[in-house]
């Protein structure tokens, strides 16, 4: 799997405001952003706490293992500011990336660390 980290860039804080700019079609999304996972490191679950525009097409949380994978996904509908609880007690130790994924691009990525 690639990841299109590229597709984004992040921009200096407006404010309170995360803002990403499209580098292929210059649109600008704001307020998009993972906010936090916690616990981390992990050994049962973690909490993924999430905000997303206003307006968006798709919106999904998808858990990439060390060779790049997709080992889950949780589409996000509805509500923009949320959190699912992620169970981690399946996986084997090591880390994870966290990716929220709007509109088919990667917008912001964390490590998990599994225990």
């Amino acid at each position: 799997m690639e990841y299109k980290y590229d597709e984004y860039v992040s921009l200096p804080d407006a404010g309170s405001k995360r803002m990403s700019v499209n580098k292929t079609n210059n649109t600008i999304m704001e307020d998009v952003s993972l906010l936090k996972l916690f616990p981390n490191p992990t050994s049962s679950s973690t909490t993924i706490s999430y905000l997303l525009p206003n307006k968006y097409n798709s919106a999904s949380i998808n858990v990439y293992d060390a060779r790049g994978e997709k080992i889950a996904e949780h589409i996000l509908t509805g509500v923009t500011t949320n959190s699912i609880i992620f169970p981690t007690f399946d996986l084997s130790k090591g880390i994870y990336i966290v990716a929220l994924t709007v509109d088919g691009a990667i917008l912001d990525k964390q490590k998990l660390i599994v225990q």
